[in-house]
């Protein structure tokens, strides 16, 4: 009789799934050190830049993420203007632009979308669902 003797390497590694800014993250290492040292790293270098993102005003970080994050070639060019379009003529220079991140509250969002709605700039649809939807005011003939 043959014995069954299996060619495979057998790996030891430690996995740790760890839920960071409400996204889960996996982290592997050969110990749970070299893991728990991973996590830290990880940690102290996102949390970081979250920190200065979080002290930075809605409009500068707007205009940071569209104009030199955005990957202008990963929209269609008309999806681009529509932005620019909204950006400039709502968002720029408005109560919430000059907000910190860090300190604006969905009550300066929905003061905002109030003053779109007085000034006729967005209408509210209600959804199949009763969702209310902000879409563009399309201007009568």
């Amino acid at each position: 009789m043959k014995k069954n003797k299996s060619k495979c390497k057998k790996y030891n590694y430690v996995r740790i799934t760890k839920t960071i800014n409400g996204k889960k993250k996996e982290f592997s290492g050969k110990t749970k050190a070299e893991v728990q040292k991973k996590i830290k790293e990880y940690e102290q270098t996102h949390m970081s830049s979250n920190l200065e993102f979080s002290e930075m005003k809605f409009q500068d970080l707007f205009e940071l993420w569209f104009y030199g994050i955005k990957r202008h070639d990963s929209i269609k060019p008309s999806t681009y203007m529509r932005y620019d379009t909204v950006y400039r003529n709502h968002i720029k220079d408005s109560s919430i632009s000059n907000i910190a991140i860090c300190k604006m509250k969905s009550l300066d969002l929905q003061r905002f979308v109030n003053e779109l709605i007085n000034a006729e700039v967005v209408t509210l649809h209600e959804f199949e669902k009763g969702t209310p939807q902000i879409v563009s005011k399309i201007p009568s003939k």
